[in-house]
Protein backbone atom coordinates (compact mmCIF):
# COMPACT_ATOMS: atom_id res chain seq x y z
CA UNK A 1 0.00 0.00 0.00
CA UNK A 2 1.44 3.70 -0.63
CA UNK A 3 0.63 6.06 1.95
CA UNK A 4 2.35 8.80 -0.45
CA UNK A 5 0.33 11.99 0.04
CA UNK A 6 -0.04 14.42 -3.17
CA UNK A 7 0.28 17.92 -1.86
CA UNK A 8 -2.23 19.30 -4.39
CA UNK A 9 -4.66 16.97 -3.32
CA UNK A 10 -4.20 18.75 0.29
CA UNK A 11 -6.48 21.40 1.77
CA UNK A 12 -5.34 25.00 2.58
CA UNK A 13 -6.17 24.68 5.94
CA UNK A 14 -6.76 21.57 8.43
CA UNK A 15 -7.24 21.94 12.24
CA UNK A 16 -4.46 20.70 14.61
CA UNK A 17 -5.04 17.08 14.55
CA UNK A 18 -5.13 16.34 10.73
CA UNK A 19 -1.62 19.03 10.96
CA UNK A 20 -0.14 16.66 13.09
CA UNK A 21 -1.20 13.66 11.03
CA UNK A 22 0.21 15.08 7.88
CA UNK A 23 3.61 16.50 9.83
CA UNK A 24 3.87 13.03 10.92
CA UNK A 25 3.50 11.23 7.42
CA UNK A 26 5.96 13.89 5.73
CA UNK A 27 8.43 14.87 8.14
CA UNK A 28 8.58 13.91 12.12
CA UNK A 29 6.02 12.20 14.59
CA UNK A 30 4.41 14.87 16.35
CA UNK A 31 1.49 15.05 18.39
CA UNK A 32 -1.19 18.09 17.93
CA UNK A 33 -0.78 19.07 21.32
CA UNK A 34 2.91 20.06 20.53
CA UNK A 35 1.60 22.10 17.71
CA UNK A 36 -0.23 24.54 20.20
CA UNK A 37 3.28 25.92 20.82
CA UNK A 38 4.60 26.22 17.80
CA UNK A 39 4.46 29.82 16.24
CA UNK A 40 1.55 29.29 13.83
CA UNK A 41 -1.04 31.69 13.29
CA UNK A 42 -4.31 30.10 14.17
CA UNK A 43 -7.90 30.82 13.20
CA UNK A 44 -10.58 29.76 15.80
CA UNK A 45 -13.32 28.76 13.33
CA UNK A 46 -16.34 27.65 14.66
CA UNK A 47 -14.45 26.43 17.64
CA UNK A 48 -11.57 24.52 16.14
CA UNK A 49 -7.92 25.97 15.41
CA UNK A 50 -7.16 25.95 12.02
CA UNK A 51 -3.93 26.90 10.28
CA UNK A 52 -2.56 26.95 6.57
CA UNK A 53 -1.03 24.18 5.78
CA UNK A 54 2.15 26.24 3.93
CA UNK A 55 2.94 27.66 7.04
CA UNK A 56 2.68 24.34 8.66
CA UNK A 57 4.89 22.77 6.24
CA UNK A 58 7.49 25.64 6.37
CA UNK A 59 7.91 25.58 10.21
CA UNK A 60 8.24 21.51 10.03
CA UNK A 61 10.94 21.94 7.50
CA UNK A 62 12.67 24.54 9.13
CA UNK A 63 12.58 22.38 12.78
CA UNK A 64 13.91 19.62 10.49
CA UNK A 65 16.46 21.27 9.27
CA UNK A 66 17.46 23.20 12.48
CA UNK A 67 17.95 19.49 14.45
CA UNK A 68 21.39 18.38 14.51
CA UNK A 69 22.63 15.09 13.38
CA UNK A 70 24.21 12.23 15.54
CA UNK A 71 26.13 9.31 14.37
CA UNK A 72 24.89 6.08 15.37
CA UNK A 73 26.56 2.80 16.00
CA UNK A 74 29.38 1.30 18.36
CA UNK A 75 32.02 3.26 20.14
CA UNK A 76 35.51 1.92 20.07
Amino acid sequence: MNDEIKLSNLPKRVDRLTAAQLITQLYFPISHRTLERWPIGWRVVNGRAIADVAELFAEAERRLHASPQIMGGART
